[in-house]
């Protein structure tokens, strides 16, 4: 039987007493005498000690939450490894189960993740905020890269970037990582701005793009670029306007469809014909009407309208209905768990260009999501494809 341990208080002549009348189990005050000795009063300790069973089913609980514990941790730790000795070139690194797996691989810093702005080297001609066009009071403007070594009376294959962010965020200079690896490799970069969904709806982002291909075509002299060899990659909402400049010959994504838009161009000058080589698409929509786009807010504040009011608007806003023989070959990146744009689009998107007889090269990313190419592996083994598909398309930058 075990012990009951007691309190002991010893208390002074004089001073006040709590004790307890047991039948009412209440406390009332009483004074010792202030002649008698110091008072030992004994006070059981009421609280039970826990049982052995319970003390042990506690002991085991805490040791197998600790075990699950290390072994996650352990198994992202090895999914680090993994990781860091994989990818880059002709490798794609591994993936991911979900997306808790990712989120946590993130929180434990087991992806590294790229410098999104990094600085521009000293080999690398940098033109910033060059306006290609004006809309009222707005300037549209872009970002030219160009290797310093590449003489100008060289025309090189144009690399054109389009920004993603749900039409309604983003900016030029998200896609600079890319624009440097690029233009380090000998091509000329160019990086735009559109305006976004709550300057203007669709279709007045396609006119931006359109209006700064034309642009570029137009400066192709100053810029040493060659106009027949454009390549156009956007990611994301990027992806989806990348799609339309390359896809639709849609009269009403020309800029001189709206007759405030003003292009930068000397009033004499014809426009310089161009060609558009090649589109890659980063897990970009291809497809507005389907339930999974028409019912997002993103989509209906791009559009301007919800599907039921104008589903013809939609259709016309999806690339995968301008599909022809006649489309640019096109590279296709998408990951299996985008729990942003689902990779059922990019899916529908390759069977069409495969149906219609156009090149296509499909990267389906097992186990990534949205954006990948920001995990430090996937942008090493993202940069090799792009330089690939730019050869094969465009031709080599010298």
């Amino acid at each position: 039987m075990p012990i009951t341990p007691k309190i002991y208080l010893i208390v002074e002549p004089g001073t006040d007493i709590l004790t307890e009348n047991r039948p009412q189990t209440e406390f009332s005050m009483t004074k010792s005498a202030p002649t008698m000795q110091p008072v030992i009063i004994i006070i059981p300790n009421l609280e039970k000690r826990p049982s052995r069973v319970y003390s042990i089913a506690i002991g085991l609980l805490k040791f197998s939450v600790g075990l699950i514990i290390f072994l996650s941790i352990s198994f992202i730790a090895a999914r680090l490894w993994l990781m860091r000795s994989n990818g880059g070139p002709g490798k794609p690194p591994a993936g991911y189960s979900s997306m808790t797996e990712l989120y946590g691989a993130i929180i434990l810093g087991a992806i590294p993740l790229i410098d999104r702005q990094p600085p521009i080297p000293p080999d690398i001609e940098y033109k910033s905020g060059v306006t290609y066009a004006r809309v009222g009071d707005i300037e549209l403007k872009l970002d030219i890269y160009r290797p310093l070594k590449a003489p100008k009376d060289q025309r090189r294959p144009l690399f054109v970037l389009i920004h993603g962010g749900g039409w309604k965020s983003g900016q030029r200079e998200d896609y600079r990582p890319h624009a440097l690896r690029v233009a380090k490799a000998g091509y000329v970069v160019a990086s735009l701005s559109y305006r976004l969904s709550d300057v203007a709806k669709f279709p007045a982002a396609v006119r931006d793009v359109n209006a700064a291909l034309q642009f570029l075509a137009d400066h192709s002299d100053e810029y040493g670029l060659d106009p027949l060899k454009m390549v156009v990659m956007g990611g994301s909402a990027g992806g989806h306007l990348s799609m339309l400049a390359g896809y639709s010959n849609d009269p009403q994504f020309r800029p001189e469809s709206d007759p405030t838009f003003k292009p930068v161009r000397a009033a004499d000058q014809k426009p310089v014909p161009l060609k558009i080589a090649s589109i890659f698409n980063f897990y970009g929509p291809c497809d507005l009407t389907t339930d999974f786009a028409k019912n997002v807010d993103v989509v209906r504040g791009f559009m301007g309208t919800t599907y039921d009011k104008d589903p013809e608007l939609y259709r016309k806003a999806s690339p995968l209905f301008d599909i022809k023989s006649s489309a640019p070959p096109t590279l296709i990146v998408h990951g299996t768990i985008d729990d942003i744009v689902p990779v059922e689009q990019s899916d529908d998107l390759a069977n069409a260009l495969k149906k219609a007889n156009v090149p296509v090269r499909y990267e389906r990313m097992r186990g990534w999501p949205h954006t990948m190419d920001l995990a430090g592996p996937m942008f090493e083994y993202i940069c090799g494809v792009i330089l690939e598909e730019l050869k094969a398309h465009a031709g080599r930058p010298d």
